[in-house]
């Protein structure tokens, strides 16, 4: 069980008793997520070249 089969199996059962909590954490995972992205790609750099592609 890889740990995004274990936090959507803890989602399902918090949605079955609050499906309104359940949002909001997803929410939050989410938001977690993209501001640790940004701070990955903080300088602006691609991590991947794309090609064709010229700032």
């Amino acid at each position: 069980m890889t740990p995004f089969d274990y936090l959507a199996a803890l989602l399902d059962r918090l949605h079955k008793r609050s499906p309104l909590a359940a949002y909001f954490i997803a929410l939050v995972i989410a938001a977690v997520c993209t501001i640790a992205l940004a701070c990955l790609n903080a300088d602006g750099s691609n991590a991947i070249a794309i090609s064709g592609v010229h700032a």
